[in-house]
């Protein structure tokens, strides 16, 4: 099952693309959606789709944003545009960042069906790279969890792989490397997710040695900062995104919202949450939402699509999805096995 962002400011087509998507299947399943492309960026680095769909024009950062950087980080997710007819000429500049899929508004379920089918050819050509962008999110994600000494060679190790990657352009291993560099920043939570710029631009050579090194020090700061600052701060504003969640599931509650309450960058709140919580915010707020939905369907007769949306679901075929990937099976069943 490949998974799809679909990142649309216009919620009726948005929720609608997803109900085609989770109606007709395609082998595909949506896994996060965003309103905005500084959303999309965020919810790609947490949740590591295979496929976006995108329109090409939205407030904050547009959707032509959101492809420069899975271009420039060269991370293995195919984006397909969704656009309106008067923006087509706008969506052509998308041809210098490799997207072949173009889905005209309003969007049609063969065309998408089509265009789906078409980027699995391109998936196959990309495992290596998510491979590898999988091995640098479970690094990050096990930081923590490692002494300094084990971290280091883990570092080391994870480091070696990237610079050894057969059968790739040298621009791909420098985007593998600035992603890694990337989340380090994050970890770090400096400005803007950087962190010192030690690597090298695409054009020029790889020095192993000093790739190596320059990573090595950028492992030992975290170390370090880890040590004089502890966890609490960060342990705190978790627990107040997760109280938020509890007393607002029912409403537009998204990633980018908890995460300008808690004052934390996309990127690092995702990261952090992920590492307090246990699990992805996104998770942590389907089943917050599913358990509501339990007691509604134990303690009410409402209709299903009832209790969709006052859990906060705006898609009735999404929330059958995510029910049953929580509760085990469908919330018709749910009510029939508790006798009701």
């Amino acid at each position: 099952m490949y998974q799809v962002i679909v990142a649309e400011d216009e919620g009726w087509i948005r929720k609608a693309i997803v109900e085609m998507i989770e109606r007709n299947h395609y082998g595909f399943k949506v896994v996060g959606e965003a309103a905005d492309g500084e959303e999309a960026w965020a919810l790609i680095n947490e949740l590591w789709p295979t496929v976006l769909i995108t329109d090409i024009m939205m407030p904050n950062r547009d959707g032509l944003w959101v492809i420069r950087q899975i271009a420039e980080h060269k991370l293995p997710v195919v984006p397909i545009i969704i656009s309106g007819y008067d923006q087509f000429d706008y969506a052509k500049q998308a041809i210098r960042y490799n997207v072949s899929e173009y889905l005209l508004k309003p969007v049609d379920a063969e065309e998408l069906e089509s265009a789906l089918k078409r980027s699995l050819d391109r998936l196959a050509n990309i495992k290596e790279l998510n491979g590898c962008y999988l091995r640098i999110q479970s690094f990050v994600d096990e930081m923590p969890n490692r002494d300094p000494k084990q971290l280091l060679t883990e570092q080391g190790l994870l480091v070696k792989s990237i610079l050894r990657m057969k059968d790739v352009h040298p621009g791909v291993r420098i985007g593998m490397l600035r992603i890694l560099d990337a989340k380090l920043g994050a970890m770090l939570d400096l400005a803007d997710g950087e962190t010192a710029g030690g690597l090298p631009c695409e054009s020029e050579p790889i020095r192993e040695d000093d790739v190596r090194l320059y990573f090595h020090r950028v492992v030992e700061m975290w170390i370090q900062g880890r040590k004089k600052q502890g966890d609490y701060r960060l342990k705190h504003s978790i627990k107040q995104a997760c109280d938020y969640v509890k007393q607002n599931y029912m409403h537009d509650v998204t990633l980018k919202i908890v995460a300008e309450r808690s004052e934390l960058s996309l990127s690092y709140f995702s990261t952090v949450f992920k590492q307090v919580a246990g699990e992805s915010f996104i998770n942590y707020l389907n089943q917050t939402r599913i358990e509501q939905a339990k007691l509604l369907l134990l303690e009410s007769d409402m209709k299903i699509y009832e209790v969709a949306e006052l859990v906060g679901f705006a898609s009735l075929h999404y929330f059958n999805r995510v029910f049953k990937s929580v509760a085990g099976m469908a919330p018709n069943e749910y009510r029939r096995s508790i006798g009701l």
